[in-house]
């Protein structure tokens, strides 16, 4: 008898909350906005902590739900794939311009993309990694930085058109630590291929 009237009460109490969520969903979400805005710092120690302490659990976690999570947030990306980019860009500035060995990389990265799309007939590469580039060395190399990153470039002192990119040898050669100096923008540019 008291389990029928504990489940009963259960359901009604159920019942209830949805229909006063239902009625109230706007002012709930309206008022829960407002205080993650006034306590954004507090929430985000909070996630810290949490995450910290509960690694292993979160782990399993994933690794049970793997597929389902992945779906997930795959739908998530599709539903809102625009708002993702302009997110993503936003951080990644925000990232690059706080961190001046990540520009570097994202620098050098770029120039071997672009080397290799305009001096293979293909265009096609494969990683850094497989053709024995190291970036933290290069970085290790031009340091120390100069003040304002914006004014320089870097040079490489053997220019890539001496270099015959199909061949991985002379990927490795033309991209060595060595081969790296920071220049003026403007000097660099009136170099153009010219070895000095």
């Amino acid at each position: 008898m008291e389990t029928k009237k504990l489940t009963r009460k259960r359901e009604c109490r159920k019942e209830y909350s949805k229909e006063y969520y239902q009625k109230n969903r706007i002012k709930k979400l309206e008022n829960s906005k407002k205080y993650r805005q006034n306590n954004y710092d507090k929430i985000k120690e909070r996630r810290k902590e949490y995450n910290l302490k509960n690694k292993d659990v979160r782990k399993e976690y994933y690794q049970k739900n793997k597929k389902r999570i992945k779906e997930k947030s795959k739908k998530y990306y599709q539903k809102n794939k625009k708002i993702m980019i302009k997110r993503n860009r936003i951080y990644r500035r925000k990232y690059l311009r706080n961190n001046p060995n990540a520009r570097i990389s994202a620098r050098l990265r770029c120039r071997l993309h672009n080397a290799l799309k305009y001096y293979t007939k293909n265009g096609k590469h494969q990683s850094s990694k497989k053709y024995g580039l190291n970036y933290g060395k290069i970085i290790d190399n031009l340091k120390p930085f100069p003040k304002d990153l914006s004014k320089y470039h870097i040079d490489h002192i053997i220019p890539l058109c001496n270099f015959n990119l199909t061949n991985p040898e002379e990927i490795k050669i033309a991209f060595a630590p060595e081969n790296h100096q920071w220049l003026l923008a403007k000097d660099n540019l009136s170099k153009g291929g010219k070895w000095i």
